[in-house]
This record gives structure tokens, C-alpha cells and sequence, in this order.
């Protein structure tokens, strides 16, 4: 599974229906289901990640987290490239012309 399964298809659905907290809700969600089908507690993934314990609870209750915890998330999670790749210039390019920024 790479982000683009778990993350991404919101930003084919790209409305103004959508705001940043929904997103983030949803994102956290989705991080929390990938994490429990890996069946790793809050702690060893906390642990595997780098990022702090408490800090990771707050991200799957509330969805709010730093960009750099975000990162160290899919970073454990085997996501990071797919982010990486996502966000190259030329995606960038893509998306401008898609929705017309």
C-alpha cells in the first residue's frame, strides 16, 4: 500500500467541500488503520517512527501534527518516496494545469 492508496485519492476529489481539519481527521485515520493492519501498538510505532508518544495519540485522536512528524510517519510507514514523488515539480505542473491554479 503506498500514499497514494491512503492519501492521495482526496486530491483527485479536490472540492472546497473538504477543509484542511477534515483532511487531517481523515489522514490520521487512515495512518491508524495501516498501523493496526501492521498490528503495532501506539507505543512500538511511536518508537519506529521517532515520533514522541504523545504526539502520535494527539495525531490519531485529533489529526494535528507537525509537517516533520507527518514525514517521519510515512517514513515508517514506507510512504515517504511515494510523498516524494508526488510532490516533484512536475506534479506540480500537472495539478496547475488540472486545476487551472
Amino acid at each position: 500500500m503506498t500514499i497514494f492508496d491512503t492519501i492521495v485519492p482526496f486530491m483527485n476529489k479536490y472540492s472546497t467541500q473538504h477543509t484542511p481539519k477534515e483532511l487531517m481527521e481523515v489522514y490520521a485515520l487512515r495512518v491508524k488503520k495501516l498501523r493496526k493492519s501492521r498490528k503495532w501498538t501506539q507505543e512500538e510505532f511511536s518508537e519506529h517512527s521517532g515520533v514522541a508518544l504523545g504526539t502520535f495519540r494527539k495525531f490519531e485522536r485529533t489529526g494535528v501534527i507537525s509537517l516533520e512528524s507527518f514525514l517521519l510517519i510515512c517514513q515508517a510507514l514506507g510512504t515517504l518516496a511515494d510523498l516524494e514523488e508526488f510532490m516533484k515539480e512536475d506534479t506540480f505542473k500537472d495539478l496547475k494545469a488540472l486545476f487551472d491554479v
